[in-house]
Formats: structure tokens, C-alpha cells, sequence
């Protein structure tokens, strides 16, 4: 978790953890849920920045196509219109907040499958575990428990 993510909202959170430490399964699988609902949180909020700043786009693209055609003598021709509000600073600037929203939406989303991935893998660990453990005649009825609750999913 040494690495800090921005949400949507711009504030700096840590990225979960996508190790798994083999001795400690239980608690990475405790800590799963917890770190899955975040993310899904921070997902959601990235999509809404991406719907907000798509919506700002095309009302900033719409306006500024009116303030080009009420601007013109004559009617301007479609291209002229569309390069005069490609080139407008702040239809750039709106662009690029809807690239990097973009960006956070697609990065948060793999941190999410990451997650999901990892919860699979600590599932089929504890089986493993289990396995051994029954074969060695031992195990405990926490280490069961925790692995009845993951075959309930």
C-alpha cells in the first residue's frame, strides 16, 4: 500500500493491497470485503466524474458552436465551425478533464477486478489449506469456518 491513488474527488487514498500472505489467509479473507466495497465506491465515484465531465463537454461543444455560427457574417461551413471549437482553449481544457476522468475510471476499475481476483485466489488457497490440514489430522474450527463461509459464495 505504499502507492496513493487519487479519486474522483481528488483525495489521496492508498491503493488496496493485491498480495496475498499465505500465512495469514483468514485475515486476508476477513479484510476482502472491506477493501472490495471501497473500491466499488471509488469506482462509482469515478463514473459519475466521467458522466459529469461528458455532459460538460458536450454543452461547452454546443455553446461554443452557437458562439461561432451567432459570430459569422455568413454561415460558416461545418468544418470551420468544428475546427473553431477544437482549437478553443476551453473546450481543450474540458477534453482533457474528460480524458483524465477517463483514466481514473479505467485505472479503478482494474484495481477492482484485481480485487475480485484476489478473493478467488484466497478462496482456493484456504481450500488447499484445509486439504492439508485434514490430511496432517489437524485444522482448527476457526480455519473451517472461514472456509464454510467461502464456499457459501
Amino acid at each position: 500500500m505504499t502507492k496513493k491513488a487519487a479519486t474522483a474527488k481528488g483525495t489521496p487514498r492508498p491503493r488496496p493491497s493485491f498480495n496475498i500472505v499465505p500465512e495469514d489467509v483468514k485475515n486476508e479473507y476477513i479484510r476482502m470485503s472491506p477493501q472490495i466495497a471501497r473500491a466499488t465506491e471509488e469506482y462509482s465515484e469515478a463514473l459519475q466524474a466521467v458522466l459529469e465531465t461528458k455532459q460538460y463537454r458536450d454543452e461547452t461543444y454546443a455553446m461554443l458552436y452557437m458562439e461561432v455560427c451567432s459570430d459569422a457574417d455568413k454561415k460558416p461551413s461545418e468544418g470551420y465551425i468544428k475546427n473553431s471549437i477544437l482549437s478553443n482553449s476551453i473546450y481543450q481544457d474540458v477534453c482533457r478533464a474528460y480524458s483524465a476522468a477517463e483514466g481514473q475510471k479505467s485505472r479503478l476499475a482494474g484495481d477492482l477486478e484485481a480485487l475480485r481476483t484476489k478473493k478467488d485466489m484466497l478462496v482456493s488457497l484456504g481450500a488447499h489449506v484445509r486439504i492439508e490440514l485434514q490430511a496432517e489430522g489437524g485444522g482448527t474450527r476457526d480455519d473451517a469456518a472461514v472456509e464454510d463461509e467461502d464456499e457459501d459464495e
